[in-house]
């Protein structure tokens, strides 16, 4: 009798890790009929109002749980999404970085004809817990600090490479 009660357990909860194992999630995909600019995303970013923002090869598109805005271009070939602290919107991208402040309706550019880039070919884009914004590029790095300045650095300035593949924070 006691094996028995041992099975009965068992079989229990093999039934119970059955039926956990097998829930399912529910899914929504987005495409470009409901809105989304490009159906190949490459970038996602949740800013600090809720908003999900999709970067893809084709432009950005915000969404905010009901309906998408977007901004086409083909130019526009998003490489990464950022937020500072004053709520402003970073979108880096091949052509240069953008930057978007809540409530525009257009994007302000920043190129390397200006003298903030090194290049206007953007690969990656960090805010650190400073609120520095770190963007990379494929010719060098550049520290947007909180307080206004830029600092680049590249080959000539103390990087190995010039080519920015990613940026991260550390813990300390």
């Amino acid at each position: 009798m006691r094996i028995q009660g041992h099975w009965t357990i068992l079989l229990a909860c093999l039934a119970a890790f059955g039926h956990l194992s097998a829930q399912t999630y529910p899914f929504k995909v987005y495409t470009t009929a409901d809105g989304l600019v490009q159906s190949s995303v490459g970038s996602i970013f949740q800013d600090s109002r809720g908003y999900m923002w999709f970067g893809t090869w084709g432009g950005i598109s915000r969404y905010d749980g009901k309906e998408f805005w977007s901004y086409r271009n083909s130019a526009f070939r998003v490489t990464g999404i950022c937020e500072d602290n004053k709520k402003t919107l970073w979108v880096g991208t091949t052509a240069g970085l953008a930057r978007l402040a809540f409530g525009d309706s257009s994007f302000q550019w920043m190129k390397p004809s200006n003298g903030t880039l090194p290049s206007d070919y953007v690969t990656t884009i960090l805010r650190d817990k400073d609120g520095n914004m770190w963007v990379g590029t494929d010719k060098g790095l550049v520290v947007f600090t909180s307080s206004g300045q830029s600092v680049v650095f590249d080959r000539e300035r103390g990087l190995q490479d010039d080519y920015i593949s990613g940026v991260k924070e550390d813990s300390t």
